[in-house]
């Protein structure tokens, strides 16, 4: 038997737009806006200019808006087609459209790359755990950058249980270039996650 879409749920081609503004203040930083999921071949647009296609539905991505904002008083219209009309296309529903969060994300010439924290615990048990932190750090500038890196780990009442500083160590990142650090930290007695204690 064939159906109309996923699920005998019909597709179809979906647009959504958003208008904002952006402070004076903005100029001169690098604005991107991250989609969690769009379901499915998406085309984004801002101002009238488009930024990709992305036909996979499942997982999150990325676009710069910085070369197209409108800056104080100027309108900027971000939209985003959606096209979910091939079907079948999958073999149970899977939802159509944007159903994750979108982010906007500002940043200077030096960040944590998208994607660029990656967190796991290598030693753990009750007692003792070693907690690696492996972050890629991005220059977009011309010119060197010398950076510091801290990292603070909070339990679930907001208090600081470990973290570190690079203190007086200094990273120096090439122009257009991407750090890639790595560090443990120890912790001592964690609260372990559990299914009947989900402890985060």
């Amino acid at each position: 038997p064939t159906g109309t879409g996923g699920g005998a749920l019909r597709g179809g081609i979906g647009w959504y737009r958003k208008t904002f503004v952006l402070p004076d203040m903005t100029k001169g930083q690098h604005v991107f806006i991250d989609f969690d999921g769009v379901y499915c071949n998406s085309e984004v647009f801002i101002n009238g200019h488009s930024l990709g296609i992305r036909p996979n539905g499942y997982i999150g991505f990325r676009y710069e808006l910085t070369p197209y904002l409108q800056y104080g008083n100027g309108k900027n219209v971000l939209a985003v087609k959606v096209n979910n009309d091939p079907q079948p296309n999958s073999r149970w529903y899977s939802g159509s459209g944007i159903y994750r969060n979108v982010w906007l994300v500002t940043t200077g010439n030096v960040f944590v790359d998208h994607w660029g924290t990656y967190i796991s615990t290598p030693v753990i048990d009750d007692k003792f755990a070693k907690v690696q932190i492996q972050t890629a750090i991005k220059n977009v500038s011309d010119k060197k950058a010398t950076i510091q890196i801290k990292h603070t780990i909070y339990d679930a009442s907001n208090k600081v249980v470990a973290g570190s500083s690079s203190g007086a160590v200094q990273f120096n990142i090439a122009a257009g270039g991407v750090l890639q650090d790595s560090i443990l930290i120890p912790l001592p007695h964690p609260h372990l996650w559990s299914v009947n204690d989900p402890y985060l």
